[in-house]
């Protein structure tokens, strides 16, 4: 078996660092040790066996991959919530969704 450290920056919470952990499972790697200080915006540490260097990289990868996807949902949401215009736009177009799914005829009077 091999070992393998991941660094994830800035956590914030147990979440962050569950939600990682989780792709580690699923991707066949076996957690050893998660370590975080609790404090919001340390980075935390994984350890974890996989079976050899190219599935350690293919965990890593994955993982990257996921943080990077994070990242730009993130400057996304911040975008929207720094243009009111844009906000307000997503806001209608959510509401004209649930209109469109949930309207129907009124059945009392």
């Amino acid at each position: 078996m091999k070992k393998a450290l991941i660094v994830i920056p800035d956590v914030e919470h147990t979440g962050d660092i569950d939600h990682f952990r989780n792709i580690i499972i699923d991707a066949g790697g076996n957690i050893i040790e998660t370590r975080w200080s609790g404090e919001d915006g340390d980075d935390a540490y994984i350890a974890f066996e996989c079976r050899d260097d190219e599935h350690a990289k293919e965990i890593k990868e994955k993982i990257e991959n996921e943080y990077q996807e994070l990242l730009k949902k993130i400057a996304y949401y911040n975008e929207i919530l720094a243009d009111e215009h844009k906000l307000m736009g997503v806001i209608k177009d959510e509401l004209l969704e649930v209109k469109s799914k949930w309207s129907d005829k009124r059945r009392t009077k």
